[in-house]
């Protein structure tokens, strides 16, 4: 149930019950019913940063396409951490934010 009494699923809910929605009918109100977007995981960049890993060079070599063993050698981490970033990238991108904007 969202803060403003709005449901995506049963509609509007009132004291005398529920509303049900209309399917592809206009909203009355302004305010979606998704709330504040949120993560569900840590972004790309506290991962990078906790890891040792300056971000934009990381990102530059993604770019550049170099191998997960040139990377872990410019960075000074393991293959493995270097393969566990890149899977995160092309997953989730940058920051996997939920909900709405």
């Amino acid at each position: 149930m969202a803060l403003d009494a709005r449901s995506d699923l049963y509609g509007h809910v009132t004291e005398q019950g529920v509303h049900p929605r209309k399917p592809k009918s206009q909203e009355t109100s302004q305010f979606s019913t998704r709330g504040a977007p949120w993560g569900m995981r840590e972004s790309l960049v506290d991962k990078t940063h906790e890891m040792g890993v300056d971000f934009d060079t990381f990102i530059a070599g993604v770019a550049a396409d170099k191998s997960d063993m040139e990377m872990a050698q410019e960075f000074g981490v393991t293959e493995k951490t270097i393969q566990h970033l890149k899977n995160h990238f092309f997953r989730y991108g940058i920051n996997d934010v939920q909900g709405q904007d």
